[in-house]
């Protein structure tokens, strides 16, 4: 029978969260037209950062932030139009 090492469970935590920070902050202050390919791009990002080994979920959420910002750049006007955002940041 497979069982999960410790080690396992952990990267799978960290994936988890690292995926729930990043898809609250990408839902909250961008236009997101798909929200299915946006959670795919996401989740393959984070499964990504992992194989490369990084482990700690707030570096994994950033990182997966900001490759979605970089492949969708036109995801964050609406909002910095609105003005719900700082463009400086």
């Amino acid at each position: 029978m497979y069982g999960r090492s410790a080690t396992q469970a952990l990267h799978e935590q960290a994936a988890e969260e690292a995926f729930s920070i990043a898809w609250h902050f990408i839902r909250n202050t961008h236009d997101v037209a798909d929200e299915f390919a946006t959670q795919t791009f996401l989740a393959v990002e984070i499964m990504n950062l992992l194989e490369q080994g990084e482990r700690h979920k707030i570096a994994l959420a950033n990182r997966a932030i900001t490759a979605y910002e970089h492949a969708h750049p036109d995801s964050i006007d609406h909002f910095l139009a609105l003005g719900y955002i700082d463009h400086h940041r």
